[in-house]
C-alpha cells in the first residue's frame, strides 16, 4: 500500500495511528531543551516576552477532544471522536478531574465556555464500529472539532486562557508553515526520512520537535512529503495562550499506523517544553 493510498483509506478507518504501538515513539522537542529545558538565546531581549511565568509540569488542566454527533459527515480532523451526549471528552487518565468539577473548556477557535465534568463513562472510538475508550464527558453546546484545553476553575490571578487560531500558510512537500499569534511554526524536510517542526518568535527559533518516518510490514516506503500525514512526522493541530500575549501552548499530532498520539508543548520567549499531563496515545485502527 502506498502512503497516498493509505491516506485515502483513513476515511475508511485504515492507515495512520499510534507510533508507540508500532515500534516507534513520540519525539521530544529539541533545540537546546530537548523537550525538557530552555532554549538559550544570546541576541538580546525578544520582542515577544510574556510576563506570566509557569513551569511545564505546573500547567493546569487536561487535553481533551471536541466531539462530533454520530451520523453526520466525516469529521475533520479524522481522529475526532463521535458522541451523541457530550461536546467534548477527556480521555483517561485525567488525574484530578472529578465529576461535577467546574472547568473552562477552551476550543481551537471561538470563546471559552464554563462547563461541569460528567461521570466517567465509555465511548466507542476508532474504526469498524469503534473500541471502548474511558473518558470524562463535558456537556453543553458543540465547539470546533479537534483538541480542547480543559482548565480547572477558578483561574489563578493573571490567567486568561484563550484560543489562538492556527493559520496554515505555506504548504510544499519540503516546507510547510503555520502562524499562531506571535509564533511561527515551520516544518522542514531534512532528508528522505527526517523532518523537524521548528517553533519560533521574532525570527528566533525557540525549539523544535523532530520527526522520523518509519514503516510497518506491508507499507511501501516513501520519502517525506510534508503535504501528507505520514507516520512519525509531527504537525501542529492547536494553539492556546495562557494569558494575553502568552506564554502559549501548542499541541502537535505525531501520526502513526494504528492510533493517535498528541503532545502539548509550553512555549515562552526562550524555550519549548513538553507538558507531561497534556498528551494522549489512543488506539484507532489496525493497519
Amino acid at each position: 500500500m502506498t502512503m497516498a493510498a493509505r491516506g485515502t483509506a483513513v476515511t475508511a478507518c485504515l492507515g495512520l495511528g499510534l507510533v508507540a504501538a508500532c515500534g516507534g515513539k513520540a519525539a521530544p522537542a529539541t533545540g537546546g531543551g530537548a523537550g525538557t529545558g530552555a532554549v538559550g538565546n544570546e541576541a538580546g531581549p525578544p520582542a515577544w516576552a510574556p510576563t506570566l511565568r509557569v513551569d511545564a509540569d505546573r500547567v493546569p488542566g487536561w487535553l481533551g477532544l471536541a466531539t462530533r454527533p454520530p451520523g453526520g459527515e466525516f469529521a475533520t480532523p479524522w481522529w475526532t471522536p463521535y458522541d451523541a451526549e457530550s461536546a467534548a471528552v477527556v480521555p483517561l487518565p485525567a488525574e484530578g478531574l472529578a465529576e461535577g468539577q467546574e472547568v473552562l473548556l477552551v476550543p481551537t477557535s471561538g470563546t471559552a465556555r464554563n462547563r461541569n465534568a460528567g461521570a466517567t463513562r465509555q465511548i466507542l472510538y476508532g474504526c469498524d464500529g469503534g473500541f471502548e475508550l474511558d473518558v470524562v464527558p463535558l456537556g453543553g453546546d458543540r465547539v470546533p472539532t479537534g483538541p480542547v484545553w480543559v482548565v480547572p476553575m477558578p483561574l489563578d490571578d493573571g490567567w486568561a486562557p484563550a484560543a489562538v487560531v492556527l493559520e496554515a500558510q505555506r504548504a510544499e512537500p519540503a516546507l510547510r508553515t503555520w502562524r499562531a499569534g506571535a509564533l511561527t511554526l515551520t516544518s522542514k524536510k531534512l532528508d528522505a526520512s527526517h523532518a523537524t517542526l521548528e517553533i519560533s518568535a521574532d525570527g528566533r527559533v525557540l525549539g523544535a520537535v523532530p520527526g522520523e518516518m518509519y514503516f510497518m510490514d506491508g507499507a511501501d516506503p516513501e520519502p517525506v512529503d510534508l503535504t501528507q500525514e505520514q507516520p512519525g512526522i509531527p504537525y501542529p493541530v492547536a494553539a492556546w495562550e495562557l494569558a494575553a500575549d502568552g506564554p502559549m501552548l501548542v499541541t502537535v499530532h505525531l501520526p502513526g499506523f494504528e492510533g493517535v498520539h498528541l503532545s502539548t508543548y509550553l512555549v515562552d520567549a526562550t524555550s519549548v517544553t513538553e507538558v507531561p499531563t497534556m498528551q494522549h496515545s489512543l488506539y484507532y485502527c489496525a493497519f
